[in-house]
C-alpha cells in the first residue's frame, strides 16, 4: 500500500515477559497483540484533538486508520492527511508503528500528529506503569515490558 512510502512517526516494542520460575501462566502473545489493538482501536483520538475534525476506523489487521478532515471544495477533497497506526507481532515482541497519511495534505500536519502520537504514547506507558506498580506482598502481574529508549524511534522531528 501507500503507507510504505510514508515517514514512520512512531516505531514502539512491548515485550512480553516470561516468568519461567512462576506456576501462573503468562499470557501468549496473541492475547498482548488483541489487548494493544483494543487499545489502539479505542483510544479518544478525538479528545486530543478536540478542535480538529477527523473520523477514525478500525482496520482489519487490528490497526486504526485515522483521516483528518476539512470542508470539501471544488478544488479539495474532504480528507486532509491522517495517520494510521499499526500493531503487528514482531517476533518475540508486540509492534506498534504509526505512519504519516499524507495523502490530500495541503498544509503540514505535524503538530497535530505529534499530538495524537505522544497522548498515545503517554496512554500505554500509563497502563503499563499502573500494571507495574507493586504493593507489599503483591508480584507484578503485568504481562508487558516497555523496551528501553533507544527502542522507541520517532523520526517526525516534531
Amino acid at each position: 500500500a501507500h503507507y510504505e512510502s510514508e515517514e514512520t512517526l512512531l516505531k514502539m516494542n512491548l515485550l512480553v515477559k516470561t516468568n519461567n520460575d512462576d506456576n501462573n501462566q503468562t499470557p501468549h502473545n496473541n492475547n498482548i497483540i488483541e489487548i494493544i489493538q483494543r487499545y489502539t482501536r479505542s483510544f479518544p483520538y478525538a479528545v486530543v484533538l478536540p478542535v480538529q475534525p477527523m473520523k477514525y476506523l478500525p482496520t482489519s489487521d487490528g490497526g486504526v486508520d485515522i483521516s483528518f478532515l476539512r470542508k470539501k471544495t471544488k478544488e479539495k477533497d474532504a480528507v486532509d492527511g491522517g495517520v494510521r497506526f499499526f500493531v503487528c507481532e514482531n517476533n518475540d515482541r508486540v509492534e506498534i508503528v504509526a505512519k504519516r497519511n499524507s495523502r490530500g495534505q495541503t498544509i503540514s500536519k505535524v503538530f497535530s500528529e505529534k499530538l495524537i502520537v505522544e497522548a498515545y504514547i503517554k496512554g500505554i506507558i500509563t497502563s503499563i506503569d499502573n500494571n507495574q506498580n507493586t504493593t507489599e506482598g503483591r508480584k507484578d502481574t503485568s504481562p508487558l515490558l516497555l523496551l528501553k529508549d533507544d527502542d522507541i524511534v520517532n523520526n517526525s522531528n516534531v
